[in-house]
């Protein structure tokens, strides 16, 4: 099915194709798992390795420990021997540091029952432990340590919250699925991060019926000030509208929300990551359970495997993701999407010099000029002006989107972002 997506500043419209899916559950274990010891932050150390080549870990064991606020504990998603410490590709960072462990004993988590411990009378601090010695992510915001952002957001007396129940990248519809799907989890999951912040202001972004089962049950759990039912055709929506008045808030999606359920709930650490598989070129596309460390192509054929040579691999949504060029990359706790691209992405089209069309600055909802941002980059002029641009950039992906030129824009602002460790816009 064809959709399209009408840009909200210009009118401009973007199409693409919707592959209906479903829930196939856990995906099959890996025979080796490669797990990236990932930091957000480059200048910041990585998680330091606390075992050895040779050593049994368990599933959910800490592998490595964060030597820093800004990267997170990493633990063991299968059980197994460690067989070495390897470089991996990442599509964060070129490359970097992972533990190879090969599958073999039994699991503690996987395939037993789960626990259910009560946490409305746990302190506000013990919950944050609990998240940090967990290892959660915020993939709302660039996947940095959920402990690290709700200290700083009560250091700074914050309390407000924002649960993102639609999509950033409305082709990468992980989030709307994980409400509809997990609605309980999603809901105690948030009531978990309102009662660390003391929320005293909760806003829920969503695509579904104001009167439906989904938002009802939502509303059951939390209090909300305010929800807010998005366009699904008017693309950038909701986080765009909203992250100017909640900068100093927290915002999180549904998937961040499941896995705080999961961690604080059921007293297990991050070692999957929900997935969405799919694209044209995909036989069977469908939603995994996906143990870190498991290669992108595993999931590709658990799904069926691809009917058409696809032109492009592309993770994390069509307008927000990024190419990939190698299926033997592992998931990690960031990923949410893999698109098979079929023919509609035509892969003999080159990258060619600015034709000054317009094209991005027309689209941009921030009112910012990407190709004279990038340009003062190329030239190494880092003015306030390119600074104050590169903060407020949204990364909603219109500006490459609209390119004549293929001029990759969005992934160029994002790594500059990252090179100079500057903080706003969001995913």
């Amino acid at each position: 099915m064809i959709e399209f997506l009408y840009a909200k500043r210009s009118g401009d419209y973007l199409k693409h194709f919707h592959f209906p899916f479903d829930f196939a559950g856990n995906a099959f274990i890996p025979r080796k798992a490669t797990i990236p010891l990932y930091c957000q932050n480059k200048s910041a150390p990585p998680p330091i390795p606390v075992v050895s080549p040779g050593e049994y870990v368990r599933e959910g064991q800490i592998i490595a420990r964060a030597q820093s606020a800004d990267s997170v504990h990493v633990h063991a998603s299968v059980p197994g021997f460690v067989s070495n410490f390897v470089t991996i590709e990442s599509v964060h960072q070129n490359h970097l540091r992972g533990i190879e462990i090969r599958t073999q004993g039994k699991f503690d988590y996987l395939g037993k029952p789960q626990a259910h411990y009560p946490w409305e009378n746990t302190s506000v601090y013990e919950l944050i432990r609990i998240i940090e010695d967990a290892g959660v992510v915020n993939t709302a915001e660039n996947s940095v340590s959920l402990a690290l952002l709700l200290r700083q957001i009560k250091r700074l007396g914050g309390q407000k919250l924002s649960l993102i129940a639609s999509d950033f990248d409305p082709s990468c519809k992980l989030d709307s699925f994980l409400t509809e799907k997990f609605t309980e989890k999603v809901a105690v999951g948030t009531a978990i991060i309102a009662k660390i912040l003391d929320a005293q202001t909760i806003t829920c972004f969503h695509s579904f019926s104001k009167n439906g089962s989904v938002l009802q049950t939502l509303k059951n759990y939390v209090s909300f000030s305010a929800d807010y039912a998005e366009k699904p055709f008017l693309y950038p929506y909701g986080s765009f509208s909203f992250l100017k008045e909640t900068a100093n808030s927290c915002t999180i999606d549904a998937a961040t929300a499941v896995s705080v359920f999961e961690a604080v709930v059921n007293n297990q650490p991050v070692t999957a990551s929900y997935v969405l598989i799919t694209g044209r070129s995909l036989k069977t596309p469908q939603v995994l359970k996906a143990r870190i460390g498991t290669p992108i192509g595993s999931l590709i054929e658990e799904c069926g495997g691809f009917k058409t040579k696809p032109s492009h691999i592309i993770i994390n949504g069509l307008l927000k993701g990024e190419i990939i060029n190698n299926l033997d990359m592992p998931v990690d706790k960031s990923l949410k999407s893999i698109h098979a691209v079929g023919k509609e992405i035509n892969p003999a089209a080159k990258i060619s010099r600015c034709r000054h069309c317009g094209g991005c600055v027309r689209n941009c909802p921030v009112y910012i000029d990407p190709i004279r941002i990038i340009t003062a980059l190329e030239r190494n002029q880092y003015t306030e002006d390119v600074r104050q641009a590169l903060r407020i950039c949204r990364q909603c992906g219109l500006c490459s989107a609209s390119c004549a030129s293929r001029i990759p824009l969005t992934e160029i602002l994002a790594k500059a972002k990252m090179s100079f460790n500057i903080q706003g816009g969001g995913r």
